[in-house]
């Protein structure tokens, strides 16, 4: 009896469908689901820092362009970097051993983090978190994409991609739960002694991935691949591009710039309610968490659900017109989200606000399964956290640090930093899908044309 998925595999290097079979598609649900709780706690631990950055800032005396870096740049540099041969090997190798050996290293770096001396160790810990979670995308993608035909991609991504706001709205309940108790708790930890406060967080935090890793050990199979040819070379890829520059570098750069507005919420979220709205850490986390994570799912899930059916109807193109509109009914709600003075207003603000940017970027990775040949898909897919990771994770969080620190400098001078910063990525990567559209419709139709004979 053939395996769960085995009816994708080929013997000529064509491109088979994937299988839709009762049985099989029920394990294909149950992979992407278990790859959502990955994605899930590896944003815990990119995010759960953000909620400790006013006790890590008063402990080492950082400045706001030290906490930037400490909680974008150091992670975004090995994270986007690596991404680049990680995604090489997603086309080539074993894409779950992949992901359980990123899982394992990352779980260990971010408890790891919890004894560090000082900014720069803690940055050399954050950096190898990023090493660890660069794994984790470009294999996951190209799983879900060999598991599920295109029809069904958008939703199967979806519940992937909730990963993000389940993982930071937890991150940011539990994250405020665990901070108030770990400040008034220690654990003795063999070799290391006494441990409480912030650097408790985050070494139990990490531990989470541990027990996941062998669950996914035991009970994930590795997707048959829908091709067999080898997968080309990267120079293949970078022509690939090069023969495409306004879909495919147009579009990965309004991506791009559609992440800075996405990761200010994320990053820079916690302490704007705490430092300039007065609340602790334990409110702050359920409010933002809940947030986060409840309405950043159903925007999520929604988007996902939307493009399929607009696929359905032929709309081929579907997940960047989402991405779009869901960008424009973003630029005045979030600007007035980190502006206003009225704490309850605010929160309110962040509901739709939260809603629209999951909404934006779930569909992100759908586009580019559809624009890629699928065994470009990981090494896409890492392209894609390459520059969404750097602009979106690095420069953005690191330019409002770098705003607060010296232009805005009262008090409250992280506001219209946020605000600043956010607008003008919503802008900017609006602008950018307006005039790249009609290529990148062009290009999804071509990849459409080449999969339809063995459909």
């Amino acid at each position: 009896m053939a395996t769960p998925g085995a009816a994708g595999d080929t013997t000529d290097g064509s491109i088979a469908a994937a299988p839709e079979g009762g049985q099989r598609l029920t394990y294909g649900y149950y992979v992407v689901g278990l790859l959502s709780v990955t994605y899930m706690l590896s944003f815990m631990d990119r995010t759960l820092i953000s909620l400790l950055i006013e006790p890590i800032k008063s402990e080492f005396a950082l400045s706001d362009t030290q906490i930037g870096a400490l909680i974008g740049f150091g992670f975004v540099v090995f994270y986007s970097v690596l991404g680049l041969p990680f995604g090489a090997l997603a086309d080539r190798a074993n894409r779950r051993n992949l992901i359980l050996f990123g899982l394992v290293a990352w779980s260990l770096a971010t408890s790891a983090s919890g004894f560090a001396g000082g900014f720069t160790m803690l940055l050399m810990m954050r950096a190898l978190v990023g090493v660890g979670e660069a794994t984790l995308s470009p294999s996951a993608y190209s799983t879900i994409a060999d598991r599920f035909p295109p029809r069904r991609l958008g939703i199967a991504i979806a519940i992937y991609a909730i990963g993000v706001s389940l993982g930071g709205g937890l991150a940011t309940m539990f994250g405020g739960v665990l901070v108030n108790w770990a400040t008034d708790h220690t654990v003795a930890v063999p070799l290391v002694g006494a441990v409480g406060g912030w650097r408790l967080a985050i070494f139990v935090v990490g531990l989470l991935g541990l027990p996941l890793a062998l669950l996914m050990a035991l009970t994930m199979r590795e997707a048959p691949r829908r091709i067999t040819t080898p997968a080309p070379p990267f120079a293949d890829l970078g022509r690939y591009i090069m023969r495409r520059p306004a879909a495919m570098i147009g579009t990965l750069s309004a991506f791009s710039f559609a992440n800075v507005a996405n990761y200010v919420v994320f990053l820079w979220g916690a302490p704007l309610f705490m430092r300039v709205h007065g609340l602790d850490a334990r409110t702050t986390g359920l409010v933002l968490g809940a947030i986060i994570g409840v309405f950043g799912s159903i925007g999520m899930l929604a988007s996902g659900a939307l493009s399929d059916r607009l696929i359905q109807k032929g709309k081929v193109d579907a997940p960047v017109r989402v991405t779009f509109w869901t960008l424009i009914a973003q630029m005045p709600l979030m600007p007035a989200a980190f502006l206003i003075d009225n704490v309850t207003l605010a929160f309110a603000l962040l509901v739709p606000t939260m809603m629209l940017t999951t909404a934006a970027s779930s569909v992100q990775g759908t586009a580019l399964q559809l624009m890629a040949p699928p065994r470009m898909r990981g090494r896409i897919i890492a392209i894609y956290l390459l520059f969404v990771t750097l602009v979106g994770m690095g420069i953005g969080p690191l330019l409002i640090g770098v705003l607060s620190d010296h232009w805005f400098t009262a008090a409250d001078g992280l506001q219209p930093a946020m605000a600043i910063v956010a607008l003008a990525g919503l802008v900017i990567a609006a602008v950018l899908l307006a005039l790249v559209r009609r290529q990148t419709r062009a290009l999804m139709v071509e990849q459409r044309a080449e999969a339809q004979p063995a459909a």
